[in-house]
């Protein structure tokens, strides 16, 4: 009967656990920060990267900081391509993404930033 109860309370934990609202694990966050890199030359940076799981379900939210010159359009492309990316790898996934732009430009935009450059050659 020991072994029933064992097999119960670890089925239990296990059902709670799904139910439960939790982060990610921290090789999916790893996975999810690769993704977002690999898009790294269309902003600036990101920041404010927060994960969890709800049942089957992965929820990602996060603030990208994108070039201030950049048009509407353009930011939301580079989102599509993130949120794209994420759930090509992570199925029954909700990403969100906050834009904000960058608004410190410096004598080195021109030279690291090729949406500022490309508007003030």
């Amino acid at each position: 009967s020991l072994y029933i109860f064992g097999v119960a309370g670890a089925q239990m934990k296990r059902c709670l656990e799904e139910l439960s609202d939790k982060a990610l694990s921290s090789s999916e966050m790893t996975e999810i920060q690769e993704i977002i890199k690999k898009h790294s030359k269309s902003f600036v940076d990101f920041h404010d990267l927060r994960t969890r799981k709800v049942g089957a379900s992965r929820h990602v939210d996060m603030h990208l900081t994108v070039c201030a010159e950049l048009t509407v359009h353009d930011a939301h492309k580079v989102c599509d391509q993130i949120e794209d990316d994420i759930k090509k790898r992570f199925e029954d996934n909700h990403v969100s993404i906050h834009t904000e732009p960058c608004d410190h430009h410096i004598a080195e935009c021109g030279m690291v930033c090729p949406y500022w450059k490309k508007r003030n050659p």
